[in-house]
């Protein structure tokens, strides 16, 4: 106890020490922990805070978090910032209260951050096995006529493993007398998710802007790919900056609808990525502060896909030999051919644009970009030029849309000049010479809505195309709809026109009627559809025509686990038809073969353990495991978060399920195995009773001889062990002692109940008769 007073007298005399009637001594540094005022604002903040002979120093990183700017030469040469010289800037310690007060004008303060839009949810790295996936496509028709007989067979094969996917196309026909079977495509994929790239090694489609024309080539393809992180938003959304000298409540209304309620401190602010759908408006802005006051601003927006958020960028290269013949020959490449295209975010309103191209006798250039104009639309501008055999030609390419409801707008025009070629000229047309898009829609509510549109195209070879049509479109709710809509060939003086309704029966059934009129018939059609279940289940149709010959044609789907077929009949002018389809997957991973109606994006191949296990995706069921307690679970999103799960009630009691709920993010074009099956544990039940007869009280720990973590004894003495293989010693602290038992692995069990052990007595033992 003396030396305890020793001690605590010092610790006063030395705290005492610093101080002289409340001053600090010189020479004496103190580190400070201080609540934060800001313009005589709490900002609800602690600052750590050096006091050094009355100097107020603090860290760098330490003011940017509470809010102030600074420069680099405020920084002092020992790495700390004074406040008394910072400019501008004045800084009071209030000693009996613990707090900083700071007096700083607006353009000193760092503006609060109010983001709107969801925090990225952590992003799940994509993972594949290894396998094989074949699709298939095939269809068998027959006519009465002659006895001709056709068939067709599409196939895809996909092989997968951990870094990459080889997919190869064909397709065969026979028939007639003739044989033929011609391969598409054939490409090695490697997906960066890191860095959002793809590479195609093989077959592939060449990139390009709106104005440029892509081809098909061998190669090599290289370039950016956001849908590896589908939640990624490329597009800019609209901002709002302001500043307030009082506390305020801010709301923001978009479309009349409240889609932000928040406080912010005195001093400037600002609200990003504000949640507005594609297309232009306005977006409200009401400050409402302590005193009632009340001041609205409007920002204007526009947004559109075209757009790039400030600072993205997106590429795209590509090199290899021109594909020629393309479905018709299965190997014919010539011409060595190089583009690349680069897109890049400059502001929120502005996206440059750039493309380039060349193959043999061919260069071409141009360069463009995308200006938003909120609220009012959208305009895109390009200028290309090409040289081809020492001649010289130009594109223009203008463009704008308009997105403000209720009346959208789009325009473009391109124009070449008489000698403007790219590579697609080599094996096919040059570009046209002229063409003018345009369109208007009228969005009337509960009225329907009307959509005109105009197109003239002018060919190299002077031949002219121009089409006008006009539709009208009413939803009459229940899945009622009719339409009305019509096409004038102005060139032909050809004028067409349609009337079509669809009346919902239930059931998924809809009932169909059209009347069109053609300049030289007018046609009169009667439909009845009941489209299939795509996770199973049968569809149907059929359809009646009469006009320029009287028609008929039935036709039924049934859609099943392990594939789909589809058969129909159709008769018109005394001829019949006949078809007959099957359709579906093979799927070969981890030694297991599965049939499939489907393979899609990505698949998962299940393993439960147990047979006749439900797995559910989203929590909705999809699949059962089978007699080996696997089960393959199809159409998945790829590089997206895919929810599984299993319900553990449909394990056998004596199964501990450990992990029911996983987050399955497989790869494109592939499938990923997910193991849901229970560790083999032996579980057990036992009944615990004191020397007494008594139960020891529920919630008492249960400390096993060998085990860190605790068990605890249930009501009446029950207590549970996951895993009881050899036989355990364990121990209670009960209020003056310990007392021991022994627990003994049950005989193998023939039920799937939890064995239920004989009941065990917990015994003070002489070496543990002192208090725990």
């Amino acid at each position: 106890m003396r030396l305890a007073g020793i001690a605590l007298a010092l610790i006063f005399l030395l705290a005492g020490a610093e101080t002289v009637h409340g001053a600090p001594l010189p020479g004496i540094t103190r580190h400070l922990l201080l609540e934060v005022w800001i313009n005589g604002q709490d900002r609800k903040l602690i600052a750590e805070v050096t006091d050094q002979d009355g100097r107020l120093l603090i860290a760098p990183n330490e003011l940017t978090e509470i809010g102030i700017r600074h420069a680099s030469r405020d920084v002092g040469t020992d790495g700390f910032i004074d406040l008394s010289n910072l400019p501008g800037t004045t800084a009071t310690l209030d000693e009996a209260n613990q707090i900083l007060r700071i007096e700083a004008p607006n353009e000193r303060l760092i503006p609060q951050t109010v983001d709107m839009q969801p925090p990225e949810a952590a992003l799940h790295k994509a993972s594949a096995g290894t396998g094989l996936i074949l699709d298939y496509d095939s269809v068998a028709t027959a006519m009465n006529r002659g006895n001709a007989l056709s068939a067709g067979l599409s196939l895809q094969a996909t092989g997968f493993t951990p870094w990459g996917a080889l997919t190869g196309t064909a397709f065969g026909t026979t028939g007639g007398g003739q044989n033929q079977f011609i391969r598409l495509d054939t490409a090695l994929e490697i997906d960066d998710q890191n860095s959002l790239r793809q590479w195609l090694i093989g077959d592939a489609v060449s990139g390009g802007l709106i104005w440029s024309r892509p081809v098909r080539f061998v190669g090599v393809h290289v370039g950016t790919d956001f849908s590896l992180e589908p939640n990624l938003v490329t597009q800019p959304l609209p901002q709002f900056f302001g500043q307030t000298t009082v506390p305020t409540n801010v709301d923001v209304f978009i479309d009349a609808a409240k889609v932000l309620e928040t406080p912010v401190q005195p001093g400037p602010f600002e609200i990003r990525n504000l949640p507005v759908v594609t297309g232009g408006g306005t977006a409200d802005v009401v400050m409402r502060d302590e005193l009632g006051r009340e001041f609205t601003q409007s920002v204007p927006y526009y947004t559109a896909p075209q757009l790039l958020t400030p600072g993205l960028f997106d590429y795209s290269f590509d090199f290899g030999a021109l594909r020629r013949g393309y479905g018709v020959r299965s190997f014919d490449y010539a011409n060595v051919v190089g583009e690349a295209t680069a897109r890049y975010g400059l502001s929120d309103i502005l996206t440059l644009e750039s493309h380039i191209e060349a193959s043999q006798g061919v260069w071409l250039g141009g360069v463009g970009g995308v200006l938003a104009v909120p609220p009012y639309g959208l305009i895109e501008a390009s200028l290309a030029g090409s040289h081809t055999n020492g001649r010289y030609g130009s594109l223009l390419y203008a463009a704008m849309q308009s997105e403000t409801s209720p009346i959208n707008l789009f325009a473009s025009y391109t124009q070449t000049s008489e000698y403007y070629a790219d590579v697609g000229s080599i094996d096919a047309l040059a570009p046209a010479r002229q063409r003018l898009q345009a369109g208007l829609g009228i969005s009337m509510d509960a009225y329907g809505s009307l959509a005109f549109s105009w197109i003239d195209v002018r060919n190299r070879a002077s031949s002219r195309t121009q089409l006008a049509t006009a539709s009208y479109s009413l939803s009459l709710g229940g899945g009622l709809y009719l339409g009305v809509t019509g096409v004038d060939d102005v060139q032909n003086g050809n004028l067409s026109a349609e009337a079509f309704i669809s009346i919902p029966l239930g059931g998924g059934t809809y009932l169909g009627g059209s009347v069109s009129s053609q300049p030289s018939t007018t046609t009169t059609m009667a439909s009845l559809t009941h489209p299939a279940n795509p996770d199973g289940g049968w569809g149907y149709g059929a359809q009646l025509s009469a006009g320029n010959g009287e028609t008929a044609e039935a036709d039924a789907t049934w859609v099943e686990d392990h594939g789909r077929l589809d058969a129909g009949v159709a008769t018109a002018r005394g001829q019949t038809a006949a078809r007959l389809g099957a359709s579906g997957s093979l799927i070969l991973m981890d030694g297991s073969l599965y049939a499939s109606h489907t393979s899609n994006d990505a698949f998962a191949l299940v393993q439960t353990g147990t047979p006749g296990v439900e797995i559910y995706r989203e929590n909705r069921p999809i699949a059962r495991s089978g007699p080996d307690g696997e089960a393959l679970v199809p159409d998945l999103n790829a590089y997206e978060d895919n929810h599984l799960s299993v319900e553990p009630r449909d394990y056998p009691m004596s199964v501990v399920v450990t992990d029911p709920d996983r987050i399955v993010v497989p790869r494109r074009h592939s499938g990923v195995s997910v193991d849901f099956a229970p560790a083999d544990v032996h579980a057990a039940l036992v009944t615990v009773r004191l020397e007494d007869g008594s139960f020891p009280m529920a919630g008492t720990e249960v400390r096993i001889d060998g085990r860190k973590q605790p068990l605890v004894i249930g009501n009446r003495g029950q207590l549970f062990i996951e895993h009881l293989t050899v036989p355990l010693s364990a121990r209670i602290a009960l209020e003056a002692h310990w007392c021991r038992f022994k627990i003994v692995p049950p005989t193998q069990s023939e039920t799937d109940e939890i064995p239920r052990l004989p009941p065990v007595t917990c015994r003070v033992e002489a070496d543990d008769d002192h208090a725990p």
